[in-house]
């Protein structure tokens, strides 16, 4: 996917020093920002992570293309996904190391967001309070959670949103790099197309520069200098902090496909949280935890006929239907007809057991698949996120078993 972006980092007009950072790299496709916490000791740390990011930029680009080789393409998304937050690991040790050992770098930390680009979309590791946002046509949208003690409390339901402009700790930073021993980034992926523009920055900007502004500016700034006008629009808004932006278009492909997909273009990620939300396994999560779980969510396009999987078949997936419809057949007969919204799979992703049916396509359709696997490395990284969902599962269950006894029940009577 090629790109084009464009860097910038400026002290603001109130500070002397500049803790901000930023790593831009169009040949890998590598994006990086980090503002360092606590004067000196943060610079050291923000650089720390930036060159760990540019001696492993060539690397994280060949993982990427390991990935689309790999006739497995969850196992590919989670290598991906685990190169990032491997480096995350290593720059947290090391700085938290060296903050330790040395007292000039006593509380040395720094925030951290890294993007790495694929031919789909775009791989998000993310620590601390800058930020990643998406622009798509006349719409913006956040990709990150800040890792704040003002995102805590509103998640926990003791602070409302529209009252963080005068919480008097809303800039306090719940994690960064290298202020504990351990470190766990936020792992995202999210679907671009040509034509989007991602948008990487400090909390320099997003303090003085509100999201509607942030898109405006980004949708009217095509590729002239664009991050130079955001950092203006900070400064010109009071420019009390350093700050840093790293902008990214994402440009139509030099060489057309030879491949024309039958059913269209990917699914925007907001259409795919949304068909998230609506699912049983998912009612318990908020929408930044719907984010962690659509990582591991593969789009699969089926042509009218095309079999998903067969009865008999050993069982790992589960498949969310976005588009269309699919016959479910028992030994040959057609039983029922699944639909955009329906779910089937879900036992077996828990259980792994064989298939009880066969599905087949009955026209063009669009599903998204979670395997097994994927599941247990969200269950190992986001422990919270698959207590919730098995949680559902377990209501889910229980209802049926209820509904079998009922059953059970009346047929005795009988």
């Amino acid at each position: 996917m090629p790109t084009r972006s464009h860097a910038v980092t400026d002290p603001g007009r109130v500070e002397k020093e500049n803790n901000d950072g930023i790593y831009a790299d169009d040949t890998n496709l590598v994006y990086a920002v980090a503002d360092g916490v606590a004067g000196p000791p943060g610079e050291f740390a923000s650089r720390v992570f930036l060159q760990l990011v540019q001696d492993h930029a060539v690397q994280l680009a060949e993982v990427v293309r390991k990935g689309h080789r790999d006739a497995d393409a969850a196992r590919g998304r989670r290598d991906v996904l685990q190169a990032l937050a491997r480096l995350f690991e290593t720059a947290n040790t090391d700085i938290y190391g060296w903050s330790r050992e040395n007292a000039d770098l006593r509380g040395a930390a720094t925030t951290a967001t890294l993007c790495v680009l694929d031919s789909a979309g775009v791989f998000l590791a993310h620590v601390g309070d800058s930020r990643a946002y998406l622009a798509r046509s006349a719409e913006v949208r956040q990709l990150t959670c800040d890792h704040t003690m003002a995102e805590e409390l509103i998640r926990i339901g003791q602070l409302r949103r529209e009252e963080t402009g005068s919480f008097r700790y809303r800039n306090v930073v719940s994690q960064t790099l290298g202020e504990r021993a351990v470190c766990r980034p936020d792992l995202v992926w999210v679907d671009t197309t040509p034509g989007d523009t991602l948008l990487l920055c400090t909390d320099g900007l997003t303090d003085c520069v509100g999201d509607r502004d942030l898109g405006e500016a980004l949708q009217q700034a095509g590729l002239n200098r664009p991050a130079t006008k955001l950092i203006d629009m900070a400064n010109h808004a009071g420019g009390h902090d350093n700050v840093a932006a790293v902008v990214v278009h994402v440009l139509p492909d030099v060489e057309p496909k030879t491949a024309v997909s039958h059913i269209g273009a990917p699914f925007q990620h907001t259409m795919k949280l949304e068909s998230l939300g609506h699912l049983f396994f998912c009612q318990h999560l908020t929408p930044d935890e719907r984010m962690k779980v659509l990582r591991y969510m593969l789009e699969v396009q089926a042509l009218p006929g095309s079999v998903i999987f067969r009865q008999g078949e050993q069982a790992q997936d589960l498949y969310l239907v976005i588009q269309g419809t699919l016959d479910v057949l028992v030994d040959g007969h057609a039983v029922t007809v699944v639909g955009p919204g329906s779910h089937f799979g879900e036992i077996a992703l828990v259980s792994g057991q064989p298939r009880s049916a066969t599905v087949v396509a009955r026209e063009p359709a669009r599903l998204m698949r979670m395997t097994r696997d994927d599941f247990f490395d969200l269950s190992q990284r986001d422990q919270a996120v698959a207590v919730k969902m098995l949680w559902a599962f377990a209501q889910t269950l229980s209802g049926r078993v209820t509904e079998l006894s009922k059953q059970v029940a009346g047929f005795k009577r009988a």
